[in-house]
């Protein structure tokens, strides 16, 4: 076991249920951040099998984008050591999907900046998509949990089985004021992501600032969290104009702006609605 795995496998998975144990939650912490899984009518020994699972790939995607980690191929690429590009199939996908990202989103979101790559905006989404993916889905699948949510700093990716008729309830903050909701979406299967100021401050390149807060909901995460990133950047009326062909069914937007006002980009009639 290296040292990289010992410390994997010494990050605390906390877990507890409601009483009726119906919904059953489990919360650890990477990336200087907690993630937290969800799953409904699921047994304990499934919500902490699926959460170390999670919890491990999520750390391996870490050790190998983290700009902070010298041993990443992130930094060793910064470096001028690109042959992760060619010797890591995820680190291949993710600087594909930044380049892509980058194209249709022209230039609003990109990973790049000052000749440096720095995936970030895109990877965490991405990952957790891909955990819920490889993990949750399956047991959606065979039965052993009826619905199931994995998310964490303000991205979530969420299911349920075929066949049931539950519904999640997600809410978004007011970024005026932490103990409010701004609104709250409810999907059955699908994904929320949000971007802003209130949290980490100014933090992304802009070339308009009337935004603070852009919440996106869609069908998968890694869109989501490109298009929420892409508004506080871009600024509503050209958020507005880069999503007009937006072809996801699911998707639509709340944008909070600076005064408090509220906006809603839905460019289909079947969009999730966001209340």
């Amino acid at each position: 076991m290296t040292s990289a795995d010992r410390h994997v496998a010494d990050t605390a998975i906390d877990c507890h249920a409601t009483d009726d144990g119906v919904l059953r939650t489990a919360v650890f912490h990477l990336m200087t951040m907690p993630f937290t899984l969800r799953l409904r009518h699921a047994d304990e020994p499934t919500l902490r099998e699926a959460a170390a699972s999670c919890r491990d790939l999520l750390s391996h995607v870490d050790r190998t984008f983290s700009p902070f980690r010298d041993d990443s191929l992130t930094s060793r690429a910064n470096r001028g050591d690109w042959r992760g590009l060619l010797d890591d199939p995820d680190f291949h996908e993710v600087y594909a999907r930044a380049a892509l990202a980058a194209d249709v989103t022209h230039g609003h979101f990109r990973a790049m900046r000052d000749g440096r790559y720095d995936p970030v905006g895109l990877v965490k989404g991405w990952a957790i998509e891909r955990a819920f993916t490889r993990f949750l889905r399956p047991l959606l699948a065979a039965g052993r949990a009826e619905a199931a949510a994995l998310g964490g700093g303000g991205d979530m990716q969420l299911g349920v089985a075929s066949g049931s008729g539950f519904v999640w309830g997600v809410g978004i903050e007011d970024p005026h004021d932490a103990g409010m909701l701004a609104g709250t979406v409810r999907l059955a299967d699908g994904a929320v992501a949000t971007s802003g100021t209130s949290k980490r401050g100014e933090h992304i390149d802009r070339t308009d600032d009337d935004l603070v807060q852009a919440t996106v909901v869609g069908t998968h995460l890694t869109d989501a969290d490109m298009w929420a990133t892409t508004a506080i950047a871009a600024g509503r009326e050209r958020f507005g104009t880069l999503v007009a062909g937006e072809s996801d069914p699911l998707f639509s937007a709340l944008l909070i702006d600076r005064n408090g006002a509220k906006h809603v980009v839905a460019p289909h009639p079947a969009a999730a609605p966001v209340a």
